[in-house]
């Protein structure tokens, strides 16, 4: 049974899971990694699909222009994927983006201006 990562389910989302364990069992079990991607390793892998490599080269182009966390915001939105199994779609607005991440951070109890997210202001005296 593969072990299932956030590479496995990228590719899931992609449409091309049959290449799950190819990836693994070339090292590119991190997205970090799949940004390295290129044709070489594409055949390293077996993708040989002309279709399936043009979807692959796309999102990792889209992965280094939009960085990995993309991917996980899209695979916690089930509404990302709807219509459409391109994984990294348009980003949101700014503060669309901005409003998404505030509500997140209170659900989840997160205060950046609090230890250990942020340092205390010294104040010098004088």
């Amino acid at each position: 049974m593969a072990v299932s990562n956030i590479v496995c389910e990228w590719l899931r989302a992609l449409g091309l899971a049959q290449y799950a364990e190819s990836f693994l069992d070339n090292g590119y079990d991190d997205l970090e990694i799949c940004k390295q991607v290129g044709d070489p390793d594409l055949d390293a892998i077996g993708v040989e699909n002309p279709a399936h490599r043009h979807k692959l080269l796309k999102s990792i182009r889209s992965l280094r222009e939009k960085g990995a966390a993309s991917v996980y915001f899209m695979l916690n939105d089930p509404n990302s994927l709807s219509g459409s199994m391109e994984i990294l779609c348009e980003t949101p607005p700014n503060n669309e983006l901005e409003l998404v991440l505030r509500e997140q951070l209170e659900t989840d109890g997160v205060r950046l201006t609090a230890h250990p997210y942020s340092t205390p202001q010294i104040h010098k005296v004088h």
